[in-house]
């Protein structure tokens, strides 16, 4: 069974945050749009881990443009 979490909305805690849950054997971390853009929130949670499923549970699409949300979604 796979067990996901959500990351709290401190985006300067969210590095030892999800390598914590990480560690602790969650299978995923989620974020949310709340005080801040979620892909950054994600990209620091994704450069503290190696195995967590890490993604946004919500993105307000319609205040992006489809170009911002691509090169979002393009990754590196």
């Amino acid at each position: 069974m796979k067990i996901d979490a959500s990351l709290s909305v401190d985006i300067e805690g969210t590095q030892s945050e999800a390598a914590d849950m990480e560690s602790t054997g969650y299978a995923g971390a989620w974020t949310s749009e709340t005080k801040h853009d979620p892909f950054l929130q994600c990209l620091q949670a994704v450069m503290a881990t190696e195995t967590l499923t890490v993604g946004t549970a919500i993105t307000v699409a319609f205040g992006r443009s489809p170009m911002t949300l691509a090169n979002a979604g393009q990754g590196g």
